[in-house]
């Protein structure tokens, strides 16, 4: 018990514990050890006294008096002053127990409010030593101080054997860490209990409107840290923390299924994926995992009888001998005239690329690595075959890049005939067109409808055509193709990709290209797709049958990915170049378009297993397991008997990974309940915790929900549609600027989730409160925006103006448009996922000033675009290029 007492003009503080006494000799040893450390007249130490006299120095006392008396002994007084300088000892009457008492002038220093609020923070679950379950009365002049351990609800309640604890959601977030019933740490959140405590005042600041975690732990085997007054980081403290995020992870579950319950079967999936048992499955999958791996070491090398495949036959293969096969190094490349490849390439097909020849290419600098692109193919037909041809009047003005730096100076040797020649090109390269000469004489340079850059000529043509070109980020002309349908398996691999940036995009399509077709240009692939085209089976479907395939055949498929994907993208042919000079044959890639310059992509460059994780084709009825080389492969086994391969190891694996798992189990078993085993568990909920505060929790302190994964991958959010989505995909779709909302689920909105956009429903408080906070585009002020909006010159020469640049823009003038500018993306329009929209508010002072110089379009374009610019947000170099454009075409304007 506590008091301060006043009298005659001073304070006297007294605490009192009528259940314990100790003897003079026990508090010399001990309580004095600790509290005598004075530091006054050592130099160099920062302070005057040891951490023991901070609690009682703070009160700023003249005199301190400890007293205390065993129940059969003697009792004693120790009388100090207030400087710790002088002490006197003597004998006393008193009852059994303990009392310090600090005297002061009165009014001075820490009063009953800070006695209170001291106590209230570190010692309000004290427990008695004896009675660990009884708690220890504490009261400051009568007025009770101790509390029962727990937490408001909603509240989770557990205990284990040394161990009690409650984790509850709360606007204020909050861990503290008791050892005995005593304070020894706190922290904003659990993390932070292992890394030094709250030193972010900001994340442990209240959240009104939304949910945190709040925590208490109790142990009784932690150590403390007597000199600082916190307990030590070492397992026990992080075994606590991991019991701490398993149970918060568990009372989110409990909340989640009151206030948005699902199936059995998704609660089990969840449960295995994020529940709390999820170390311990881990755990024991690994040691099965080590078991099956120590099993075939044993396996290894020891006698076993053989067994059959059903269905497998083994194609044996020769591998070359060094009589037989000459070395690289004796190997003499003949280099050939260029003549123009879309005559000779048919499609995507095996082997197809290696009849044609080396190209005699030179190029400088040699240290450079390009790929020079021939063909660019933008789509293909139903069966596969490419539509390269080419008339004169098809081809436009090219397009290049003055070279001011970084140039690469390109001779070809050319023996073509007549009509158009396409140029190489190395990928992410513009020709200079004033630098392109055949046999040292200026010659014109066009485009084709695939922005290819091509010489036309007159006559049969032999020479030597030298050139530069510059890396530039211009799109040049862009040719909207078609490729074959996709199986729907792919197809729906495709759609899910809409949701990633561009370049994860790529990097996923890429990984299951290779997944789903093997790179192999053997006889025997080749002679299987070649049968497959004669049955008519379409291209992308026999390569998947197959599941091997060359570049092209590899590549022209990921190009159908990627654009079904969003992802503009054409499959290239040409040659790769290395030391100056093109190596033999060609090769295929894919080049796809993003942040306005065209990358490089290709799912030939490595292998990947076989097989995609749902099959979209027929597995063909005999799978041939080809042994040796690519390019020395025999013919199969006559006699087609299946192969023989060994099985007793495996047996002997089994065995061995059966029995070390059950013992991993037996002793995990019994570490698991040293720890406590089962836990008992009290919850509290609370009708007053909505989904809204609780998903505003988690946008807002992510940090305080790092381990409890089902609050973000749990349907949770409403979308107009009807359907919930995860707070994680959700945040997907915001970090790619591709999150809607709609208040009033308007038709703008419907017909955008239609076409699966996501599209939040803040009609409702926990999609509004999403969308606020993750700054999702509101669709409703779009609603007949567009359907009321009408075009003028100027903003038809500007939309001309960005199509010649590479840019996709619809500009409009309407009557009532929120701001001067409204600007929204097309997708979600119902327009191309490219294209940008942006509609003038009619009644601005931009339009009236539009309208002022509608005699002068070039200039009232221009007027137009200089805003348009600024709030579309484009690039700095498609800025310049619109802007220039529209420049040329007033200053034309007005020489007339």
């Amino acid at each position: 018990a506590f008091s301060i007492e006043g009298e005659a003009g001073r304070d006297r503080i007294r605490c009192r514990d009528d259940g314990c006494g100790m003897t003079f000799e026990h508090a010399r040893r001990y309580l004095f050890t600790l509290y005598a450390s004075s530091k006054r007249h050592e130099k160099g130490v920062a302070g005057r006294f040891g951490i023991g006299f901070w609690s009682v120095l703070r009160f700023d006392p003249e005199t301190i008096s400890v007293r205390s008396r065993t129940a059969g002994g003697e009792g004693w007084e120790v009388m100090l002053d207030g400087s710790l300088d002088s002490a006197t000892v003597a004998s006393c009457v008193m009852l059994p127990g303990t009392e310090i008492v600090l005297e002061r002038l009165a009014g001075e220093g820490a009063g009953e409010a800070e006695v209170m609020r001291v106590i209230r923070g570190d010692a309000r679950f004290l427990r008695l030593r004896g009675d660990p379950e009884r708690r220890l009365e504490v009261t400051v002049n009568g007025r009770p101080v101790s509390a029962d351990f727990g937490l408001p609800p909603p509240s989770l309640e557990f205990r284990q054997p040394g161990l009690r604890g409650a984790v509850a959601l709360s606007v204020e977030p909050g861990v503290e860490v008791f050892a005995h019933g005593l304070r020894v740490r706190r922290a904003a959140f659990l993390d932070e209990l292992l890394t030094g405590g709250d030193r972010d005042r900001r994340s442990s600041a209240e959240l009104p409107d939304g949910l945190v975690p709040r925590v208490l732990l109790d142990s009784d085997r932690l150590q403390v840290l007597m000199a600082r007054g916190e307990a030590r980081e070492d397992r026990v403290l992080r075994r606590l923390v991991g019991t701490a995020r398993r149970e918060l992870a568990r009372l989110v579950r409990a909340e989640l299924d009151r206030q948005a319950p699902q199936g059995r079967l998704a609660r089990t999936l969840e449960w295995i994926a994020t529940g709390a048992r999820l170390r311990s499955v881990r755990w024991i999958g690994g040691t099965v995992a080590m078991g099956v791996l120590i099993g075939i070491l044993f396996g290894i090398g020891l006698p076993y009888p053989e067994w059959s495949v059903p269905g497998v036959r083994r194609v044996e293969g020769q591998r070359g001998t060094s009589q037989s096969r000459p070395s690289a190094s004796s190997v003499e490349i003949v280099r050939r005239p260029l003549r123009d490849v879309a005559a000779a390439y048919g499609g995507p097909t095996v082997d197809a690329l290696d009849h044609l020849s080396a190209v005699d290419l030179a190029y400088r600098p040699v240290s450079a690595h390009p790929l020079f692109a021939v063909l660019r193919l933008t789509g293909l037909d139903a069966t596969g075959g490419p539509q390269t041809g080419i008339a004169d009047n098809d081809l436009v003005g090219y397009r290049g890049s003055p070279c001011v730096g970084e140039c690469l100076e390109v001779e070809v040797r050319i023996a073509a005939s007549s009509g158009v020649l396409r140029l190489p090109v190395a990928s992410g390269h513009l020709i200079d067109p004033a630098t392109v000469r055949l046999d040292g004489e200026p010659i014109a340079v066009r485009a084709t409808p695939a922005g290819e850059p091509a010489v036309v000529l007159e006559r049969e043509t032999r020479g030597t055509l030298s050139y530069r070109s510059t890396p530039s980020r211009g799109v040049g002309t862009l040719q909207v193709g078609g490729w074959p349908r996709l199986p729907d398996a792919v197809a729906r691999r495709a759609d899910r990709l809409l949701a990633l940036p561009v370049a994860q995009r790529v990097e996923e399509a890429e990984d299951s290209v290779r997944s789903w077709i093997v790179y192999d240009r053997s006889p025997a692939t080749a002679a299987r797709h070649d049968d497959a085209a004669m049955e008519g089976t379409p291209v992308f479907e026999r390569a998947l049958m197959i599941g091997a395939g060359d570049c092209d055949v590899q590549n022209a498929l990921l190009a159908a990915v990627l654009d079904r994907a969003g992802v503009p993208s054409r499959l290239v042919i040409g040659f790769i170049g290395s030391d100056g000079r093109t190596r033999p044959g060609l090769h295929a890639w894919v080049e796809y378009l993003e942040d306005g310059g065209w990358q490089v992509a290709d799912s030939s460059t490595t292998a990947g297993p076989v097989g995609p994780p749902e099959q979209p084709w027929t597995a063909a009825p005999e799978t041939d397991i080809v042994a040796g080389s690519d390019e020395q492969v025999a013919a199969d086994d006559a006699s087609g008997a299946p192969s023989r391969v060994g099985g007793g190891g495996l047996r002997v694996a089994g065995v061995a990974a059966l029995a070390l798992a059950l013992v991993v189990v037996v002793i995990g078993r019994v570490r698991w309940m040293r720890r406590g085993g089962w836990a008992r568990r009290v919850t509290a909920p609370d009708d007053g915790a909505d989904m809204a505060r609780l998903l505003r929790g988690a946008l807002l302190r992510p940090q305080a929900y790092t381990n409890v994964g089902a609050l973000y991958s749990r349907p949770l959010v409403p979308t107009v549609d009807g359907r919930t989505l995860s707070l994680h995909r959700i945040q997907r779709f915001a970090r790619g600027g591709r999150l809607y909302r709609s208040d009033r689920q308007s038709s703008v909105a419907r017909d955008a989730a239609r076409r699966g956009l996501p599209v939040i429903d803040a009609s409702r408080d926990e999609g509004r409160c999403v969308a606020d906070l993750l700054g999702a585009r509101d669709l409703d002020a779009w609603d007949g925006l567009l359907d009321r909006s009408r075009s003028t010159g100027a903003t038809r020469l500007v939309e001309s103006a960005a199509a010649r640049c590479g840019e996709r823009w619809l500009v409009r003038v309407a009557r009532g448009a929120p701001p001067t500018v409204a600007v929204h993306d097309g997708e979600p329009l119902g327009l191309a996922r490219e294209t940008r929209v942006a509609v003038v508010a009619e009644e601005s002072r931009l339009w009236t000033a539009v309208e002022t110089l509608d005699g002068r379009c070039g200039r009232a374009a221009l007027l137009l675009a200089t805003a348009l610019v600024d709030e579309l947000q484009i690039a700095p170099r498609a800025r310049a290029l619109v802007l220039a454009d529209l420049a040329r075409r007033t200053v034309q304007e007005q020489a007339r």
